[in-house]
Formats: C-alpha cells, sequence, structure tokens
C-alpha cells in the first residue's frame, strides 16, 4: 500500500513538474553548489522580486516530466549533480537576469541552460533547447568572433572610392550587379582578412564548447586541453598544438598570398 501511494505521489509530481515546464517562458538549469545557506535565502529572495519560481528538484523528476512535455535528450544532458532550476512565467529573461548578477556577486554557481518556451509553444511548436548543443556552440562562436570579421569588412569598405559606384550605375548597372561586379571584388581583402582573424581563435578555441556544448561536442581545443587537464599526457597535448599550430600558420600564408593577389589586382 505505501509502495502504491509513493509510486501516485512520484506521478503526481512529475505531472505537476510537466505542466509547468510546459507553461513557463522558460526555465533555467543552474548548479547551486557552492553556495551557503544565507546565499541561497537572498538568491530565493531576489527571484520572488522578479517574479521567478525557484525550485530544487531530483533530476529523475525532471528527466521524467521533461519527457513527458516534448522536451528532446539535448535537455536532459544537463541534469546531472545537483542542480536547481529557476521557472519564468512572466518574463522568459528574468530568470537569466538574476542568475546573472548571482553569478557575478557570489562566483560559486553556475547556470547550465536552459528551455525558452512561451513563443514557440504558442506557435504550437516543440520546445526549443538553446543550450548544450551543437548549435548554441555555433551560435556563441558567432556572437564571439563575428566583430573580428566586421571591423576589416568595414576599413576596407570606408576607402572604397563612391564615384567607383557612380560610374557603374551611370553604365545602366542594377543595384545587385554594382555589389557583385564592383563592391564585392573590391573587398576580397577585407574579407580575407576578417577570415584570419577569426580562424584563428576559432579554430583553437574550447572554452565556449564547454559552457554551451554537450557531452559530445568536441573541438580540437578541447581534446588539447584535455590530455593537459585530465589525461595527464602533455607530450601528446604539445605535439597536438604544435600541428594545430602548423596548419594556421599554412592557412594564413595561403589567405595572405591570395590576398596580396587581390590588391595587386585592384591597383
Amino acid at each position: 500500500m505505501a509502495n502504491a501511494q509513493n509510486i501516485q505521489a512520484k506521478a503526481a509530481q512529475v505531472e505537476e513538474i510537466s505542466k509547468k515546464i510546459a507553461n513557463a517562458q522558460s526555465v533555467i538549469v543552474f548548479d547551486y553548489r557552492g553556495l551557503n545557506a544565507e546565499e541561497v535565502t537572498n538568491l530565493r529572495s531576489d527571484m520572488r522580486k522578479a517574479g521567478v519560481e525557484y525550485v530544487v528538484l531530483k533530476n529523475h523528476i525532471v528527466s521524467r516530466a521533461a519527457h513527458a512535455a516534448g522536451i528532446d535528450d539535448s535537455f536532459h544532458t544537463m541534469l546531472k549533480g545537483p542542480n536547481a532550476f529557476a521557472f519564468g512565467h512572466e518574463d522568459a529573461v528574468a530568470p537569466a537576469k538574476v542568475l546573472k548578477d548571482a553569478i557575478k556577486k557570489y562566483k560559486k554557481c553556475e547556470m547550465k541552460g536552459g528551455i525558452i518556451n512561451g513563443v514557440v509553444t504558442s506557435l504550437g511548436l516543440q520546445p526549443l533547447p538553446l543550450i548544450r548543443t551543437d548549435g548554441a556552440v555555433v551560435l556563441g562562436m558567432v556572437y564571439n568572433y563575428l566583430p573580428y570579421m566586421i571591423m576589416p569588412l568595414y576599413t576596407v569598405l570606408v576607402k572604397l572610392d563612391p564615384r567607383l559606384t557612380e560610374a557603374a550605375e551611370d553604365l545602366g548597372c542594377t543595384p545587385a550587379q554594382v555589389f557583385g561586379q564592383v563592391t564585392l571584388p573590391l573587398s576580397v581583402p577585407g574579407i580575407i582578412s576578417g577570415f584570419t582573424m577569426v580562424f584563428v581563435p576559432a579554430v583553437s578555441t574550447f572554452y565556449i564548447s564547454q559552457k554551451m556544448g554537450s557531452a559530445g561536442t568536441t573541438l580540437i581545443g578541447d581534446v588539447i586541453e584535455s590530455q593537459f587537464k585530465a589525461a595527464y599526457n602533455p607530450n601528446l597535448g604539445a605535439a597536438l598544438s604544435l600541428v594545430l599550430m602548423v596548419m594556421v600558420l599554412v592557412c594564413i600564408t595561403v589567405m595572405n598570398r591570395f590576398s596580396d593577389e587581390e590588391e595587386v589586382a585592384t591597383i
């Protein structure tokens, strides 16, 4: 009898959490280890003021609830170790804001990820996992390295002689033809320079993939870092670093050659 009641209670809890996940504007999973009782109390108070619900739940309960709510497997990879959950019922961004301030203040907790459901579920679609996926790693890298592509492009474009585009327009070129036959060829040196500036840090990154990727997201930077910190094999790590450095130097040399040719062709 006691087991049956326990099973029913767990089923009811799973159903309740499943409804919360489905109806919340956002759900964020975070690791609260390291926070003392006073800091947890302050965090709860800050979340309450922001309209965010703070709950500590068992991972297997949340996993079953998320599965019932139609969340795919990428969300389940975050459910390891002790976790707390922040439900944003009205403002999808509020949980992230409160947790970001808490991380800056205490430097002890860490956001693992979450799901923004509001707009997506209102359109009749499945909730969309935005972290611990390969797409999240790509988005993080684009966000981080996009300025390094824009700056050299901007430097080249502002130096273009406007009389060239005016001449092309006077000769009957459409805006698309002006861009394809005048602006784009003259901006190739900036494109190559931006590609070089982005390629060098992107090919060796490991922090973004660790924070935003899943356990199966492994970049060459992750492999090198693991050889030094986890596998205790600095010889292999150094060899991989050397191979990566040679590849980068070869790519930069090739791109510089093309860049020099383009500059000569435009003189």
